[in-house]
């Protein structure tokens, strides 16, 4: 099961800086684990890793998508809002 790491926030340019922050920045994982992608955008319903509370409320997201552990063992997932 990979693991995520979301900011929400209500700037676009807020969440497209904390995405380029997210690229520069190695040590998201554990024990040899891995990203697998960063992304960065508006809220739209059906995103099934952002609580659909946040759906249509003007949310921006920055988003991490890691492998935590050498054998992915310690799924992680951190909401944060700004």
């Amino acid at each position: 099961m990979n693991s995520y790491k979301i900011y929400l926030t209500k700037s676009a340019e807020a969440a497209h800086l904390i995405s380029r922050g997210l690229r520069e920045e190695t040590p998201w994982s554990k024990d040899g684990g891995t990203a697998i992608s960063i992304s960065t955008g508006a809220i739209w319903e059906g995103d099934d890793k952002i609580p659909a509370v946040y759906y249509g409320k003007g949310y921006y997201y920055a988003m991490i998508e890691y492998r935590n552990g050498p054998d992915d063992s310690c799924p992680e997932y951190s909401l944060i809002i700004l």
